[in-house]
């Protein structure tokens, strides 16, 4: 069987005076993308990762930090990581 990519997107509600430092713990770990960012305690995140294992780990994470209130999914895709790969190569516009 071929190895998965899962794109996924987080929708995180956190105390706005916590929102920076949440914000830089997220920036820079493997699989995570800031997406949006609102000052009034909302954040968007895409993650992409190899299994659901590690999105729960990641939403995990982000649950047990201080003034987070809520995390959601919003969108959860898994596709083989070679027709990504194939596809990449090819461009957008391949047959």
């Amino acid at each position: 069987m071929s190895d998965e990519v899962h794109i996924s997107s987080l929708l995180i509600h956190v105390r706005p005076q916590h929102l920076p430092d949440l914000a830089a713990r997220l920036t820079g770990r493997p699989g995570v993308e800031i997406h949006a960012r609102d000052p009034r305690g909302k954040l968007v995140l895409v993650l992409e990762t190899k299994s659901e294992l590690q999105i729960t780990a990641i939403i995990d994470f982000i649950e047990r930090q201080p003034g987070v209130l809520a995390v959601s999914m919003s969108y959860h895709q898994v596709e083989r990581a070679d027709l990504l790969a194939q596809e990449s190569q090819d461009g957008p516009d391949a047959p």
